[in-house]
């Protein structure tokens, strides 16, 4: 029988879209979750999914805020609901797509 040796991972900070995914991840796709986990690569995953999305969303905010209006209140009132649509544009990618796990099984980890 062979032996499965698990590897110890480091605690990785997750913004809000890394932890999203990692629950998507844990209850959508559990045999990926356990396999990245088992052969210490799910911290590189998920910090490429974090990493990526983080940077979308700055992308998008930084995009569709060019033209707030000068008003300091009207423009802390757009920029809270470009920041919210940011959001949900970002976390619809991740929960989706799915674009690094796709990755991960061409790298060999499968469902």
């Amino acid at each position: 029988m062979p032996k499965i040796a698990l590897t110890r991972e480091r605690l990785l900070y997750l913004s809000q879209f890394g932890k999203a995914y990692l629950e998507t991840l844990k209850q959508n796709r559990p045999k990926l979750y356990q396999q990245l986990r088992a052969a210490g690569e799910l911290n590189v995953h998920l910090a490429a999914i974090d990493r990526r999305a983080s940077a979308t969303f700055q992308e998008i905010v930084a995009q569709l805020s060019k033209n707030l209006p000068a008003d300091d209140e009207e423009r802390a009132q757009a920029l809270m609901g470009i920041s919210s649509q940011a959001r949900e544009l970002v976390m619809s990618e991740i929960l989706v797509r799915e674009e690094e796990t796709e990755r991960a099984e061409e790298r060999g980890f499968y469902l």
